[in-house]
């Protein structure tokens, strides 16, 4: 159902990153109860898609970043691909240096950063 609602939303929406957010975070729990190698891939690709549609600047970007790293942290853990842990330092660096240092968020993206 999910995908159907995403696929019916346009691109501009302005809703559609966070309609790719909540479902990338569905499939991540999703994976992490039940391994099923799919399950990252299809989750990854919603948090990018996320990321391309939300301009940068735009206070939910570091989020998306964030979301995205965390996949590529569950997609090491499983898979033990270091060029995943390479990709999550990227989008890392880039969520804190997107988020305003008086951002409540900005501390955890730090934590995220540093594990």
């Amino acid at each position: 159902m999910c995908v159907a609602a995403l696929q019916l939303t346009p691109d501009d929406h302005p809703e559609k990153p966070v309609y790719l957010n909540n479902f990338g975070n569905s499939l991540l729990v999703q994976f992490e109860h039940l391994g099923d190698l799919t399950d990252i891939d299809r989750l990854i690709s919603m948090y990018e898609e996320a990321m391309r549609l939300t301009p940068n600047g735009h206070p939910d970007k570091p989020a998306c970043l964030n979301n995205l790293g965390r996949s590529f942290l569950c997609c090491f853990k499983y898979l033990g691909d270091v060029t995943d842990v390479d990709k999550l330092v990227l989008v890392s660096v880039d969520a804190v240096q997107s988020t305003p240092n008086d951002h409540p968020n900005k501390l955890m993206y730090l934590n995220n950063l540093g594990n």
